[in-house]
């Protein structure tokens, strides 16, 4: 039981760093069993080099279909995963004609029926509300407002991914060393 508890910490400081840079459980699910399915890979070459599919399967308990899938796919197959609804309302915001001024993000009015944020988050967002979708991006530190009209910051999401690789290399050399 002791090494399932060591296990539980990790993945919940893995979590807490994931949720502190936006990251969904769908996507962070997805990201692992690609992982895994590329960790199981590694360990069932053939002698001729190519990858034993059915080994894979038996070790990830995965489908075969499923390994082959997640092997051959690239992180920007992600959206497969389900996008998280900060997601959706970010890619909304950034690729939206509606939502852009001269091809970049428009500055948004808080509420309103058209071109504001709650129509944004209305569109993309799901059924969360929009405040709660605005004090997400705020956590994140994607956008800031001042209290009537909503700016995106574009850049945010790319330096917190960038943060956020670095921190999980240091924290695979760690576990390496286990």
């Amino acid at each position: 039981m002791g090494a399932d508890n060591e296990l539980q910490e990790l993945f919940t400081a893995l979590s807490r760093l994931l949720l502190s840079h936006g990251i969904s459980l769908s996507e962070s699910a997805y990201l692992f069993r690609r992982s895994f399915v590329h960790a199981a890979a590694n360990r069932s070459k053939l002698k001729n080099g190519r990858v034993n599919y059915s080994r894979i399967a038996a070790q990830t308990g995965l489908s075969r279909t499923a390994a082959r899938r997640l092997l051959n796919s690239n992180i920007s197959d992600a959206e497969s995963a389900g996008w998280s609804p900060l997601d959706r309302v970010l890619t909304g915001w950034r690729s939206d004609r509606q939502f852009q001024a001269n091809g970049k993000p428009r500055r948004l009015k808080i509420n309103g029926k058209y071109r504001s944020f709650s129509h944004l988050v209305t569109r993309y967002g799901g059924d969360i509300p929009p405040r709660a979708i605005l004090d997400e991006l705020h956590r994140i530190g994607a956008v800031s407002d001042d209290g009537v009209i909503v700016r995106l910051h574009t850049t945010q999401r790319c330096n917190a991914t960038s943060d956020l690789e670095k921190r999980l290399r240091a924290s695979t050399r760690v576990l390496s060393r286990c």
